[in-house]
């Protein structure tokens, strides 16, 4: 065994600070694919613990495997990983990022060290590592820099597209174009999938792309749909684990969605959330851009962006670190605990922890913010569009399964008096007044981002992600009525469960129940919600705000729901 060690240590000044320039050294996936490192290939290995992995590449038709110990890092200073190797011409090799804010911009120290296994390793340790990869990075780090102060985005890689594809890319543009939607939104998605990073084009995600450009969001979300349905895009469901945040399983279809699902890295079965654990991201059609699924690191910081310090602490070992925090609510736990000690953190800035393993084995901690991405277009965003339920209508779950779906807001309505209105008019006439009384709802609700789920007779069960959203699609729809058409409406919100029925996403639960009989206590006259949107701080303060409504209080006992005095409130015009 060759006992000589290689310790690089380089240094750059950037102009960029720490903040800007983390997400970009942070995501080791593209930092090592832009540095030319082979993609990496998992091995599964039982015996491995505290997140290790086992991982290898071919490179010169060598093959190299190593035994990758969990990354550790504080945001957004510093992040280290060590790597044992059992094939190839290294022993081991540690990894060390380090980024210290000047008066202007950061001091980056990248450092490496190597222990050589052979006189092959003492070559690549000398030549590989210390001349080839050096140059390689420093390119890279530049490359960087020089992009966040132009744009603020990933450097663009060059892509040849086929003649047939530009053709066909050409054509579908003009198909959106068709569809009247906003040409400067079109424009700029057909550019992206002609010349977006193929890392971003495989998993797109239209609520994060969409605050970059400075667009709406759900504008964009509901074009990648038409998209989808085009051929330009296609979707993927992904499951999410709540602990690593990573996606642990893809479909195609909705239908390939369950109930439960489980996380290698993390060792945790986890249960589905629409409204967390269920996201639909976006990649180009394989007939425009094909887009192969490679990796390059597994792991790195940027890969679980809600982590903000990982640390692998020996037995009765002690740590200070003092990472950078947002005011918010904080985790401490345990890797493979699913419980941690909470942090409130009441200021920006930086805050110290002293991390103490009192234990006789290695503990990975973790600090995690509590809050989730509000990027992710989640299960109950989307299925909560219009827009989602006509283009695909079929789009179920699989049969008895049954999914949460988290909160979301129920709207029942009906028409008061309609079997008399049939007969006072007539049958055509009154069907005709219906018809139109559905494609004004179905318009009001659509534009607060909210779907019909179905209809019976001539009452409609909706639903909307925001309490706020379906009380203007209410008041908006009840406005929009003439006479003799009288809609009565109630709303409520709470838990729901997602299930198929007649192949269709349904939802059922106690607030779809209670939601119903409140649609039956409203004149027509009034919107009947329940306490719980009254409360909704959103909802408050619109209703503050129309000074031609009243809103009432009162009391009522509800059919299924005996033994107790509900809390309701009447929007009325005065």
């Amino acid at each position: 065994m060759y006992k000589k060690i290689y310790q690089y240590n380089w240094q750059w000044n950037i102009q960029s600070n720490p903040f800007e320039f983390w997400p970009y050294i942070s995501d080791t996936n593209r930092f090592n694919r832009d540095i030319q490192l082979p993609k990496v290939e998992i091995i599964k290995d039982k015996n491995l613990s505290y997140a290790r992995r086992r991982l290898r590449f071919q490179k010169y038709g060598i093959t190299v495997e190593w035994i990758e110990e969990p990354f550790e890092w504080v945001y957004p200073y510093t992040y280290r990983v060590t790597r044992n190797y059992i094939k190839g011409p290294f022993t081991s090799i540690i990894i060390e990022v380090i980024l210290e804010p000047q008066k202007s911009g950061t001091r980056l120290t990248y450092k490496t060290t190597i222990l050589p296994k052979n006189i092959i390793g003492n070559l690549a340790a000398y030549i590989q590592v210390g001349v080839m990869t050096k140059s390689q990075i420093e390119n890279v780090i530049i490359s960087y820099d020089k992009q966040i102060q132009k744009s603020r985005s990933f450097p663009k890689t060059p892509v040849k597209m086929t003649n047939v594809a530009l053709q066909r890319l050409e054509l579908l543009k003009q198909d959106l174009l068709d569809l009247k939607l906003a040409k400067d939104l079109v424009d700029r998605l057909v550019r992206y999938i002609e010349v977006g990073d193929r890392l971003e084009l495989g998993r797109i995600r239209p609520y994060k792309l969409a605050d970059e450009w400075g667009k709406d969001r759900r504008q964009l979300l509901e074009l990648c749909l038409q998209s989808t349905r085009l051929g330009l895009l296609e979707f993927q469901w992904q499951l999410i684990c709540p602990m690593c945040r990573g996606a642990k399983m893809t479909s195609q279809s909705l239908a390939g969605v369950v109930s439960t699902a489980h996380c290698d890295t993390c060792n945790l079965d986890f249960k589905t959330e629409f409204d967390k654990s269920v996201e639909l991201t976006f990649r180009p059609n394989h007939t425009i851009r094909p887009i192969e699924f490679t990796t390059y690191c597994m792991a790195g910081p940027g890969v679980t962006t809600h982590i903000y310090c990982q640390q692998l602490l020996k037995p009765v070992e002690k740590r200070k670190i003092e990472p950078e925090l947002k005011k918010g609510l904080y985790r401490l736990r345990i890797f493979g605990e699913i419980k941690g000690e909470p942090i409130n953190i009441g200021k920006n800035g930086v805050h110290t922890l002293n991390l103490s393993n009192t234990t006789k084995r290695v503990q990975l901690y973790i600090l995690e913010t509590m809050l989730w991405s509000d990027q992710a277009s989640t299960a109950a965003d989307v299925t909560s569009l219009q827009v989602y339920r006509d283009l695909f209508a079929r789009e179920a779950l699989r049969r008895n399964e049954q999914i949460i779906v988290g909160s979301l807001t129920i709207v029942f309505t009906d028409l008061k008096g309609s079997t008399q209105l049939y007969q006072q008019i007539g049958d055509a006439v009154a069907f005709g007044l219906v018809l139109n009384h559905f494609d004004i709802l179905k318009d009001a609700i659509s534009k607060e981002g909210g779907s019909i789920v179905k209809t019976i007779g001539d009452a409609v069960m909706a639903v909307v992600q925001h309490p706020v959203s379906a009380v203007k699609a209410m008041i908006e729809a009840q406005y929009g009525q003439k006479e003799p058409i009288i809609l009565k409406a109630g709303i409520h919100y709470g838990p729901c469960i997602a299930v198929n029925l007649n192949d269709r996403l349904d939802y059922f639960g106690t607030t779809v129940n209670l939601a119903a009989r409140l649609e039956s206590l409203s004149s027509g006259k009034d919107l009947v919600i329940s306490d719980k949107i009254k409360k909704d701080p959103g909802v408050s303060e619109y209703l503050k705000k129309l000074r031609n409504l009243n809103v009432v209080p009162f009391t009522a006992q509800i059919k299924g729901f005996e033994g107790v005095d509900y809390k309701l409130w009447k929007v009325e015009k005065k």
